[in-house]
């Protein structure tokens, strides 16, 4: 049964596991060091009318002697409710995941009262791996910004070129804007890695924080009704995501240059007009959940069970 201890610190109401009675133990929030009290004595029993009481016949002595030494724990983390007998996730601290003072202030202003179960983020060496692809793209999207200054050769009469001047710049600028931190994709991941997402498992909802531009913080809340039909993907290495929702994205397309030729009223001479549409605007869904963490079914397990979420197929 866990032990109910309220943190001096910053208040916060934490239940201990039972195997932490009369220890000391880090509080997961702000890292201060609670004393667990112990479990409550056994009531003492009254004996009947007419029985007379039983003289205890071992020694003080002898019971101190006899009593286990107590193991020591470490205070540097605590271990959250098991999920299975003999299973456990350790509850790591906010030092120990080394979320930045900025980021971590968003997190507890959502978390608010509530118990933190579990905390994860994706796995660092996964995110690296996946940088590696951007200086592929950067390098095609840097060549392609001298490839458009050929637009400027294109013969249009002087009083539209400034039009295709203008968009020639603005492709040419697109472009380098887009391939250039493509190209130090994989420095500028490991620069900004401890900005990666967090996920938080409380007593009630699995919570996705995103950091944005290291100011401030999204927040994806997902309650026990719309984790029934999430998702779990697991690779060989034990490295999988949980797919709890999707995140909209709008996709505004890009800028399509139209000429249209006629002749003149009085027929003596050519028009051309120039027009601009956007072409290939398009909405694309982005998953969002626990991606890319360690231990993907014991987390899943876990949040089934805190969440009370049933196993896919049972009744």
């Amino acid at each position: 049964m866990p032990i109910p201890v309220s943190c001096s610190s910053c208040q916060a109401k934490i239940n201990a596991p039972d195997h932490l009675a009369g220890k000391k133990a880090k509080c997961p929030r702000c890292s201060a060091v609670l004393q667990i009290p112990g479990s409550a004595p056994a009531p003492v029993q009254t004996p009947n009318p007419g029985t007379k009481p039983v003289a205890a016949t071992t020694p003080r002595a002898s019971t101190s002697a006899t009593a286990p030494p107590k193991p020591r724990v470490k205070p540097a983390a605590t271990t959250a409710p098991p999920v299975e007998a003999g299973s456990a996730l350790p509850l790591l601290s906010f030092e120990e995941l080394k979320i930045p003072p900025r980021y971590r202030k968003g997190i507890e202003k959502e978390v608010g009262e509530d118990r933190i179960v579990w905390m994860g983020r994706p796995n660092p060496q996964e995110r690296i791996r996946q940088a590696r692809l951007g200086p592929i793209f950067g390098i095609v999207l840097v060549l392609l910004a001298p490839a458009a200054g050929c637009l400027l050769l294109i013969e249009v009469p002087d009083e539209n070129r400034w039009m295709l001047q203008l968009a020639a710049a603005g492709f040419i600028a697109m472009l380098l804007l887009m391939g250039l931190p493509l190209l130090f994709l994989p420095l500028l991941v490991r620069m900004f890695i401890n900005y990666r997402p967090v996920y938080v498992l409380l007593e009630r909802r699995a919570v996705v924080f995103h950091n944005i531009m290291g100011f401030s913080v999204k927040v994806f809340s997902y309650d026990r009704a719309e984790l029934q039909d999430m998702k779990v993907h697991v690779r060989e290495n034990g490295l999988g995501s949980i797919v709890m929702g999707t995140e909209a994205y709008e996709h505004i397309g890009r800028l399509q240059h139209r000429s249209d030729t006629r002749t003149s009223e009085d027929g003596s001479r050519k028009v051309v007009t120039h027009t601009m549409r956007r072409v290939g605007a398009h909405t694309s869904h982005i998953p969002v959940g626990f991606l890319d963490v360690d231990e993907v079914r014991a987390v899943e397990a876990m949040v089934r069970h805190t969440l009370k979420i049933p196993a896919p197929g049972s009744a």
